[in-house]
């Protein structure tokens, strides 16, 4: 995954990028870390506090808001 969804070690497995052996390494680890549940409730709650339908809305008015104030 990439380091907006991911954060290693708390939600997922972060492979290094173009390194399929660490890639398969972080598919291992994720299935078989003991902290699993954990895992997979910490992947949730990060998704529904940032990009859930409300957040990301949020973010695009933010996003307008600041292109329309630089048009002289």
């Amino acid at each position: 995954g990439n380091s907006d969804l991911v954060e290693h070690g708390r939600n997922g497995y972060l492979a290094r990028a173009f390194s399929p052996e660490d890639f398969a390494e972080g598919i291992n680890w994720s299935l078989n870390d003991s902290r699993y549940e954990t895992l997979g409730r910490n992947a949730r709650e990060k998704v529904l506090r940032e990009f859930d339908n409300r957040a990301t809305a949020g973010k695009y008015i933010a996003l307008y808001k600041e292109v329309l104030e630089k048009i002289p």
